[in-house]
């Protein structure tokens, strides 16, 4: 695999654990000081790869069937852009979420 490749093996890695529910694997793929920067929707703050489990257990309980799917991924040296689509059927309160941080 070429250095290019390597970071975009890395993010479909993490994608798929994800969508597999393997924990695991994830923390395989996750630094430890792994932070989130995201401010879609109010995203709760995620500083570790813990705190990145706690919140995928979680959404998975809100969102049983949550699906992310790759749109546009692009790799340039060790920085990787992720375009991505979120579909998933609401069976539970974003409210009682406690990893969600105000706005």
């Amino acid at each position: 695999m070429s250095p290019q490749e390597q970071p975009i093996a890395l993010v479909q890695a993490f994608v798929e654990a994800i969508h597999q529910q393997n924990w695991n694997r994830l923390t395989s793929v996750v630094a430890p000081n792994f932070i989130r920067h995201s401010y879609a929707g109010c995203e709760p703050s995620i500083y570790s790869r813990d705190d990145l489990v706690s919140f995928l257990k979680q959404e998975y309980t809100i969102f049983p069937d949550a699906q992310e799917t790759i749109e546009v991924l692009i790799a340039s040296g060790d920085r990787v852009t992720v375009r991505h689509r979120f579909r998933g059927t609401q069976t539970g309160w974003m409210e009682t979420y406690p990893l969600l941080t105000e706005c």
